[in-house]
């Protein structure tokens, strides 16, 4: 899931939940997840997005954003789509996640603690089996998530696995703004109850002393794709052979410059 690149931006990418799919032998069903993300005290989301598992790929779609995100867990690779000007830009997996260590290890030299925690998150951990709740805590970055425990575990895997590469994904189009490790903990702790979220609730108070922001994240799950969804994907992979291919610095000036 993409999510907006200015202004609440910042906070939602820590929310983002993107869908997996894994390329082992076996694959989960094709299957959509529908994500709506909210601040404390709105009735309106301030982001909306759907991500659509098909034939093993991901095609992720953001509400208020012309621009797509198709993953190719076979090659290790995003395809990302500018819809208003036509251009795209392959980014390999390992590029995101070379990008993401040297942030660790910057957040892990820094002198303040709360930077240093977000390179290397340690949070308490509480599993409410009959609710089906998860909660990871600390002082400043606190989870609580709804889940679904999978009768299978191959679509929690594909779920996770690619909501970890996502999440790695925002870091590099926020420009390191928000390290992903918190969401990186809270990922691992569903893996290992085969669990996949329907509800999270983000706390973050990065100065003690500071009114804490709060955000959920609400996901619809759907185990089937529609004929509107099976046309998004075509469409999505036409434009992935025609849009004319940018560098990466390219395209992230094409999506902040204003439409004329």
């Amino acid at each position: 899931m993409k999510t907006t690149r200015n202004g609440l931006g910042l906070a939602i990418a820590a929310l983002a939940v993107f869908v997996v799919i894994s390329h082992s032998a076996a694959q989960a069903d094709e299957f959509c997840v529908k994500n709506s993300i909210y601040v404390e005290g709105q009735t309106e989301p301030v982001s909306t997005s759907t991500t659509l598992f098909h034939e093993g790929n991901v095609y992720d779609f953001l509400g208020n954003m012309p621009e797509a995100v198709i993953y190719r867990p076979a090659s290790q690779k995003f395809v990302l789509l500018d819809l208003r000007r036509g251009v795209r830009v392959e980014l390999p997996l390992s590029t995101v996640t070379d990008f993401v260590e040297e942030l660790r290890k910057k957040a892990m030299a820094s002198s303040d603690p709360q930077i240093q925690f977000l390179a290397d998150p340690k949070f308490g951990e509480a599993w409410d089996p009959i609710r089906c709740r998860l909660r990871l805590a600390s002082a400043t970055y606190s989870y609580e998530a709804g889940a679904t425990i999978r009768t299978d575990k191959v679509t929690t895997r594909e779920y996770i696995t690619f909501a970890d590469a996502d999440a790695k994904l925002n870091t590099i189009l926020q420009g390191g703004a928000r390290p992903p490790f918190p969401r990186l903990a809270l990922n691992a702790a569903l893996l290992r109850r085969n669990a996949t979220p329907n509800e999270i609730n983000l706390t973050m108070r990065p100065k003690i002393a500071a009114p804490p922001t709060k955000l959920t994240s609400r996901h619809k799950w759907t185990m089937e794709l529609t004929e509107e969804d099976l046309k998004r994907i075509r469409n999505a992979e036409y434009f992935a052979t025609k849009f004319k291919a940018v560098d990466f610095a390219d395209y992230q000036r094409s999506m902040q410059e204003p439409t004329r």
